[in-house]
């Protein structure tokens, strides 16, 4: 009687357990709550550095880089830390069947900071080439080669509150002092063109401001925005020097140099348009209207698959092309933003993703996300005084002046 019971009780247990372990391989779970067989899913994690601490609903999951597998479709808390970086958190979605992705950038909470030189420096700018600082010290503009701390006297004058634009030729640059452009060559400064007062001459109508200008490609040409129209200036022409052409668009609020074109905010419907530059001819680039692109600075990703539109304390990105291969799949069109409740004065893609931003405010200096599932990761990572900053992607080094002081951390 007692071996009769014991082998019941060993079929039941059979009969029970092995087609749990057969759905279980086969990417089944059974849900306690649901009391069903639901299908699986997963979540992998990714990080840099990697060999961060994963924990899953505060239960510690290994380490990254992880896929973590046969997961019952719900959202999950995820966290993932490492000694001496700020940690990073989300909740997750788990859908049946698929693999929820999420990539994360742990910042050191104690950055190595170190002064890049220790000449009192007003402002500064990276040549295209990213090799070279240009900046102003004591009277005169230097340039400064990054690889043997070099620095090499271009230009005795100075300029207020300067903005900086480049060939990518790096041989010129536009000075942007209180709306007078004045362009210089770095090999040749002795001659300093002033681009306002050669538009105003060329042009058949009356200029009396200029804004937006920026060099093409190979830096032969100059595009800027006159009386709401787009323009381009030649300027490598031998024979009758400056060259201004008519108007490329009429009634521009806003562009940017986008791949072999141009995209531009049309004024009169609102609609964001590409300019063809060998044909000349205007193409629909979206079917809707975006009215916060109106205004705003506009800044383009590296990848030029985003396009950035700068507030006063907002910003909002905007997807130029279809994105599959990141956290979060984007479609063209998609539109996210991101309030950061202080007030912006400079901001970075960081080109090593092109899914992160660098921001400065009065105060710090910040890095967020762009992955907007919550909570979005934020980080104050540097605390300074009105902190202008630029980054090197060939070094990945983050340059930053504050209180005339240049100074340098690893990013």
């Amino acid at each position: 009687m007692t071996r009769r019971i014991i082998f019941y009780i060993f079929v039941a247990i059979f009969v029970v357990t092995v087609p749990m372990i057969i759905f279980y391989a086969l990417g089944y779970n059974f849900d306690f709550e649901k009391r069903a067989i639901v299908t699986t899913g997963g979540i992998y994690l990714k990080s840099e550095p990697t060999r961060a601490e994963v924990y899953l609903n505060d239960k510690s999951d290994g380490k990254t880089n992880k896929l973590i597998k046969r997961l019952s479709p719900k959202i999950y808390n995820v966290k993932i830390t490492k000694e001496n970086f700020y940690s990073w958190e989300k909740n997750l979605t788990v859908q049946p069947g698929l693999v929820t992705k999420a990539d994360s950038i742990l910042l050191p909470t104690n950055p190595k900071i170190s002064l890049t030189t220790e000449t009192p420096i007003k402002y500064f700018s990276l040549l295209p080439n990213k090799k070279e600082l240009f900046y102003f010290a004591s009277s005169s503009f230097y340039l400064y080669n990054i690889d043997n701390n070099q620095e090499k006297e271009v230009l005795q004058i100075d300029f207020k509150t300067p903005e900086f634009i480049w060939s990518n030729d790096n041989q010129d640059v536009i000075i942007n002092s209180d709306k007078q452009y004045l362009m210089i060559n770095v090999l040749d400064p002795k001659t300093i063109v002033d681009l306002l007062g050669i538009i105003k001459t060329k042009s058949k109508s009356t200029i009396t401001n200029i804004s937006n200008l920026n060099f093409d490609a190979k830096g032969g040409k100059i595009y800027f925005i006159a009386n709401n129209n787009l323009y381009s200036l030649l300027i490598n022409n031998k024979t009758e020097g400056f060259v201004l052409s008519e108007p490329l668009v009429q009634s521009v609020l806003n562009y940017a140099i986008y791949k072999n074109g141009i995209i531009y905010l049309d004024k009169t419907k609102g609609l964001i348009n590409e300019l063809d530059l060998t044909s000349l001819k205007s193409a629909q680039f979206f079917d809707r209207v975006f009215p916060s692109f109106n205004t705003g600075e506009w800044i383009l990703s590296s990848d030029n698959k985003k396009l950035l539109c700068k507030k006063d304390k907002s910003v909002e990105i905007l997807w130029l092309d279809n994105v599959t291969n990141n956290s979060i799949p984007r479609i063209k069109g998609d539109l996210d933003k991101i309030d950061f409740g202080q007030t912006i004065n400079n901001i970075l893609w960081y080109p090593k993703t092109d899914e992160h931003l660098i921001v400065s405010t009065d105060t710090s200096i910040l890095f967020t996300e762009l992955d907007n599932r919550l909570p979005r990761n934020a980080v104050n990572y540097i605390t300074t005084d009105k902190p202008e900053i630029i980054y090197n992607s060939n070094n990945s080094i983050l340059y930053f002046l504050s209180q005339n002081k240049l100074y340098q951390t690893e990013l």
